[in-house]
Parts: C-alpha cells; structure tokens; sequence
C-alpha cells in the first residue's frame, strides 16, 4: 500500500519547542476518527467476522467428510480478504489525507500497527533530505485494547534505532521528536487541525 506523503518545510527550532506542545495538543483534542472512517473500520472488522466463520465452517465440514462444502466455505470466505483490505486501505487514506503532513509532523492515532509502520516509514523517508526535525505523535497507548501496553510506540521506536536516527520522547510519552540531522529545517504546527 503506498502512501504519498510529500512535505514543505517549516521554520527553525525555536519554532520547534514552541510548537511541539501545540501539534501533540492538537492531535489529542481533533479527534482522527469521522463517522466514514468508523463505517469502514466497522464494516472490516464485520467482514472479518465472516471470513472466521466461513473458514471454520469450511474445516468443520472437511472434518465431516463434505469436501465440496469444505471447498465452497474456504472460497466465500478467503473472497472477503480484498474487501477487508480496502475498507481498511479506505481508513488510512481518510486518516492521513485529513492531516497537513507537509507541517512536519504524522500523528498516527487510528492506525493499525501494520498501517503506523507503513506511514513512518514513508514519512520519514519524504522528510530526511528537508527537515532536520521531524515529529510523529504515536499515543501514549491508552488506546491498545487487546494489549496492557503501547504497541505503536515501540515499534517506531525500533525503525528509528535500526536507522541510527536520535529521538526523544515528549509529552507524556505520547510523542517522539525526531532529529534526522543536516541543515534543514524543524516542524511546525500546521494552522490547520490534524485530525487522525
């Protein structure tokens, strides 16, 4: 899944520290949800639902001696996978498109792990040769509810290590300032809400 992610460049790092504040704050109060991104979601994880059934009815009657059932079962249900693909593909373009990623800073509240990678990863490779300060707002992992602890966090933690790239935690943990070094220049807060 490609993400574009293109980037103008903002001010120096007094606007930095100023601004950092402002653009965790703003993705905590402009909510990233809207109600198309919550049909979506929904309707995938519906989906979802009945591809797991589909597929146990398909071994339950492979176990029964139905083949022809088995075979049926399996189609209908390994069928869905595209249609969960895109509802969720549909999501992240509404996530990320409602964000002014040209400010320097990716918030990745609403993103599935696999998604937030995928959207670091871009963004952080659009950044590098313009920005030398870059900020990506992960969440404090309040919000992992199959899990007792962050998700996302760390495993961007992780690409920026194996990248060699020096950050820091801001806001609660909630936030990672990125310094990607070189002369260019730092985030600014967006005079538009981010909203993820």
């Amino acid at each position: 899944m490609g993400i574009l992610i293109s980037c103008i460049f903002g001010s120096d790092d007094a606007v930095a520290k100023s601004t950092d504040a402002a653009a965790v704050k703003q993705g905590h109060e402009g909510h990233f949800g809207s109600d198309e991104i919550d049909k979506l979601r929904k309707e995938a994880h519906r989906l979802g639902d009945l591809r797991h059934k589909l597929l146990n009815e398909s071994q339950q009657a492979y176990k029964s001696g139905n083949k022809s059932l088995a075979h049926t079962k399996s189609v209908e249900g390994k069928a869905l996978t595209p249609k969960i693909d895109n509802c969720n593909k549909k999501a992240v373009e509404l996530i990320l498109g409602k964000q002014n990623l040209k400010s320097g800073v990716l918030d990745l509240h609403g993103l599935y792990l696999n998604e937030a990678v995928t959207a670091s990863s871009n963004f952080l490779s659009s950044s590098t040769k313009s920005f030398s300060v870059i900020l990506i707002i992960t969440g404090a992992g309040h919000h992992s509810v199959k899990h007792d602890k962050p998700v996302i966090r760390p495993k961007i933690e992780e690409i920026l290590k194996k990248k060699g790239l020096k950050f820091e935690e801001t806001h609660n943990r909630g936030a990672l300032k990125i310094y990607l070094g070189g002369s260019g220049r730092v985030f600014k807060e967006n005079n538009h809400h981010n909203r993820v």
